[in-house]
């Protein structure tokens, strides 16, 4: 985890999300850092780093206001709509510029020790498929594929049958589909997925196939933390963040 980057990549997730992942950045330097005086110069620097970050998600949602009421106008111009490019690029830079700033802040008053083991993040390891059970992903990245936004594809994990067999289901980007999962030696194998026939935009259906394409590659998946990879000979092939438990 670099921490210059760190709310960059988290700023479509909500405030919620953001202040989850400054209270565990706060939480480890509580435990790493022993020295009381430098302890609290470092919070003091997570402090500024949150605030700046909220900064920065506010007057993103500003832009955002402005951009759709401008678009409620017919009378709106070229040159306005790149106005408000320009200001979110202005903004971005010097966002990315602060976040900078306070990551060598930090490094500069943690030890090599505290700072792996403040943001390093966990090794993932592998999982058997009875640990899936009951559980449900939201995928955040194919392999190959910029994923278009909006309801992103899903996976859920049923219970395992008396031969070790786990219902799988979930939404691949139109569709709903179902299918099957095998543990196979310590990895796993999935069967053929059965979706509905609805029809969707061109993009939908391409991001659908792909993502129903890649099941029959999986023979193994790792997880660390709420991520889930599924992998093709040890490479990713897919990632996904855990939405239930």
């Amino acid at each position: 985890m670099i921490f210059a980057l760190l709310a960059i990549l988290f700023l479509g997730s909500g405030d919620s999300s953001l202040t989850a992942i400054f209270d565990r950045v706060e939480a480890h330097i509580g435990e790493t850092v022993k020295d009381r005086t430098r302890r609290k110069e470092l919070l003091a620097i997570t402090d500024d780093a949150q605030d700046a970050t909220k900064a920065y998600a506010e007057s993103r949602r500003e832009i955002l206001d402005d951009w759709i009421a401008l678009g409620k106008h017919a009378s709106g111009t070229d040159a306005e709509y790149r106005a408000l490019v320009e200001r979110l690029r202005t903004e971005a830079a010097e966002y990315e510029s602060t976040m900078i700033r306070h990551r060598f802040a930090l490094k500069s008053k943690m030890t090599r020790e505290e700072w792996t083991a403040t943001f390093s993040a966990p090794a993932p390891v592998p999982v058997r498929l009875a640990d899936l059970a009951g559980t449900t992903w939201t995928c955040t990245r194919i392999e190959g594929l910029e994923l278009p936004e909006g309801s992103p594809p899903t996976l859920e994990f049923g219970a395992a049958d008396e031969s070790g067999v786990v219902k799988i289901a979930g939404y691949g980007g139109v569709n709903r589909f179902g299918g099957t999962a095998n543990a196979v030696g310590a990895g796993l194998a999935f069967g053929p997925m059965m979706a509905t026939r609805m029809a969707g935009p061109p993009e939908r259906m391409q991001l659908e196939r792909a993502y129903l394409g890649i099941f029959h590659a999986i023979d193994d998946a790792s997880l660390s933390g709420d991520t889930l990879l599924l992998l093709d000979s040890h490479d990713t092939v897919a990632t996904f963040t855990r939405t239930q438990r």
